[in-house]
């Protein structure tokens, strides 16, 4: 019994974090990314394993049984089963009512956690039951069981986060998970019910859900990476490249480089503020469309690309008509990191590292900005993507980064990136859109040298840069009412959230 107790402990501490781990991938396709999905997952788990120990605690003490513990770890494993073939088209419902990422992700984490967790948290108090049983020595049996669960929870995370998720589909990870627990619960069982609960396991079950676009994109690939649910779709004029729920890149299947986005465009102005540029460095790869761009209109420009995502960079490759040669290439590396590391200075930095509908806030920060700006050139400028309005409740993250870069930075330009509907003299400040912010420390440009820049760079591959140059804020924005962002506060989650709702 002994033995037994052990290995069971043992597995089931894996598969909770196991199935933990999982969660962090199975819910950022349709609630994001945010630390508001982190939250929830986390209590669910917490408060579940919690009442799970009171339940478990309570019915070993009626019925001290290694028959009832095995049905408790079968129905754990086959909930589990469950959960891998109903969890997209459940996310889908919930993501469609339209609720607040923060409430949408409660809400389908406790739908699809609840129950497998609060039966795998019953398995510690009845294994300390059944073994005290046969040992008689509480403190040192309670130990020893709740060591070797705690070295499963250990060996469950680094499993599934360091190989499992890099090795496997996301929903054969879970029908793993599932099969394995069952059969531990299988295992403790008289004959007659396991030979019962095998035939189920066995029967055949429903074809997984995946994900789909909603719109009119007919999906190419889709690939779970360490970082990303990525996914790639295309319709008769776009190809684009999903992160999670939410469109990263994409380009016109007419010429190949074209932006589906007219915010890229913002970034050639770059070359306005230094028309002598020879190296340029992109935070974000997504689908290279902008490093594309730049490598074919300027070939004079070396081009550096640092994304932490490996499986970004091959579906750029395979999808997006990316190729290193000797003026673009890709590093893989976190981009503060690889700032940290490099000797390397750039004329340009520009800034488009989002995860989902987030931003790592390590990139947004006062502190950041100091490093990027130690590898500029003299008279360089940092371009940063940002998301939010001009004016109103949803402009906050916008204006908070403003107030970070004018920390470090003498000069910092505003450019939003006016709607096709709408004209530069003339949009709507209180709706969310893009904005470029252009930072540096070198000779301040007047609107109109802009504006005259940016039509001598105009040309069919970027023809919203001259609307972005003349939408350019003369004014700065307001910043008393919120935070410079810093390393040990970076509201950036809560900042961007208002944004997107």
């Amino acid at each position: 019994m002994k033995m037994a107790m052990f290995v069971t402990v043992f597995i089931c501490g894996a598969g909770v974090m196991c199935l933990e781990m999982l969660g962090f991938r199975m819910l950022p396709p349709y609630f994001g990314s945010s630390i508001y999905m982190t939250g929830s997952l986390i209590s669910i788990f917490l408060l579940a394993l919690s009442f799970g120990y009171y339940l478990g605690g309570r019915i070993s003490d009626k019925k001290p049984s290694a028959r009832v513990l095995g049905l408790i770890i079968a129905l754990s494993g086959l909930v589990i089963l469950i959960v891998a073939y109903l969890y997209r088209p459940l996310c889908q419902v919930i993501a469609s009512w339209g609720l607040h990422v923060r409430w949408g992700s409660l809400l389908a984490s406790t739908i699809l956690f609840v129950i497998p967790a609060t039966l795998l948290g019953m398995v510690s108090p009845f294994a300390i039951k059944l073994s005290t049983l046969a040992l008689g020595d509480v403190g040192k049996t309670a130990g020893n069981l709740y060591a070797i669960s705690t070295v499963g929870s250990v060996v469950g995370t680094l499993a599934t986060s360091f190989y499992l998720i890099a090795l496997f589909r996301l929903h054969i990870i879970i029908l793993g998970l599932g099969i394995l627990l069952t059969l531990l619960g299988l295992a403790l069982l008289p004959l007659r019910p396991r030979i019962l609960l095998l035939l189920f396991l066995l029967a055949p079950v429903a074809h997984s859900y995946w994900l789909v676009d909603p719109s009119t994109f007919r999906i190419l690939e889709t690939k779970e990476s360490l970082y990303h649910y990525i996914l790639i779709g295309e319709d008769k004029d776009w190809r684009v490249m999903q992160f999670n729920r939410a469109i990263q890149s994409g380009i016109s299947k007419k010429d190949n480089i074209t932006s589906i986005a007219p915010y890229t465009d913002g970034f050639h102005l770059g070359l306005v503020f230094v028309p002598n540029a020879r190296k340029v460095l992109f935070v974000g790869c997504g689908g290279a469309t902008g490093p594309r761009q730049f490598r074919k209109l300027y070939p004079n420009i070396q081009v550096d690309i640092v994304e932490i995502d490996p499986e970004v960079v091959k579906m750029a490759k395979k999808y997006f008509y990316l190729n290193e040669d000797e003026k673009l290439k890709v590093h893989i590396d976190d981009g503060r990191v690889y700032l940290n590391r490099t000797k390397e200075k750039y004329d340009i930095i520009i800034m488009d590292a989002y995860f989902s509908e987030a931003i790592p806030f390590h990139l947004t920060t006062k502190e950041f900005m100091e490093i990027a700006k130690k590898h500029l050139n003299p008279g360089g400028v940092i371009i940063c993507n940002v998301i939010g309005s001009v004016s109103g409740e949803k402009s906050r993250y916008p204006r908070s980064q403003f107030k970070t870069l004018k920390r470090v930075f003498k000069n910092v330009y505003v450019f939003p990136v006016v709607f096709e509907d709408e004209k530069p003299s003339n949009y709507n400040k209180d709706i969310s859109r893009n904005i470029i912010l252009i930072a540096t420390d070198g000779k301040k440009l007047a609107k109109n040298q802009i504006i005259d820049g940016a039509k001598k760079l105009k040309n069919n591959i970027i023809p919203y840069i001259v609307s972005i140059a003349e939408a350019m804020l003369t004014y700065d924005l307001k910043v008393s009412d919120v935070p410079t962002l810093l390393d040990d506060y970076a509201p950036v989650d809560d900042l961007i959230k208002v944004t997107i709702e």
